[in-house]
């Protein structure tokens, strides 16, 4: 069993320090996979407060099933089609400018790799995000997504082919204008 899932059952059993340890140890994926799934428009920190708070809510829910982290990236999934809806029903992301995307750690390969996976249809980027940026395995990511472990490698697949394409297109254009 992993430390994660560990702690989380420990925390179900009463122990907070342990919940506080999932936390700090997960942080980074949960903020990581609202910044991706989510894009800009939407504030993160407030989504992964929201993941953990239901989290914590939920610890009787946890079995040790499934590995705590896509237990974790589950709940977090759902906090973000929510957070979604909130603001489109609330009409607030009209209001927010293209190329507001911050990615996490300033890093700017990441940033012009979130640029370009915008452009990748939403499940086909979920399944990749989990993959082969979270680094989930396909099992843990077909729990995550709730889909076979087959239309998560297929999802994978299509979305490295499209992000290959867009890369490959984006070339092209800087060295005809360049």
């Amino acid at each position: 069993m992993d430390d994660v899932s560990y702690d989380l059952l420990l925390a179900k059993d009463g122990d907070r320090g342990a919940f506080s340890r999932v936390v700090r140890s997960t942080e980074g994926d949960v903020r990581r996979f609202c910044h991706w799934f989510t894009g800009p428009g939407i504030d993160v920190d407030d989504v992964a407060q929201e993941t953990f708070l239901r989290a914590f809510k939920g610890l009787d829910s946890f079995t040790g099933a499934s590995a705590g982290r896509s237990w974790l990236l589950s709940i977090s999934r759902r906090a973000c089609l929510d957070e979604i809806t909130r603001i489109r029903s609330a009409g607030e992301l009209a209001s927010v400018q293209a190329g507001t995307i911050v990615a996490p750690g300033d890093f700017v390969e990441e940033l012009a790799l979130s640029e370009l996976m915008r452009e990748v249809p939403e499940d086909f980027r979920q399944a990749f995000v989990l993959v082969k940026v979270l680094g989930l395995t396909y099992a843990e990511a077909s729990d995550v997504l709730g889909h076979p472990i087959g239309t998560i490698q297929s999802r994978v697949a299509r979305a490295r082919v499209q992000l290959a394409a867009l890369i490959e297109n984006r070339f092209d254009s800087m060295s005809e204008t360049g």
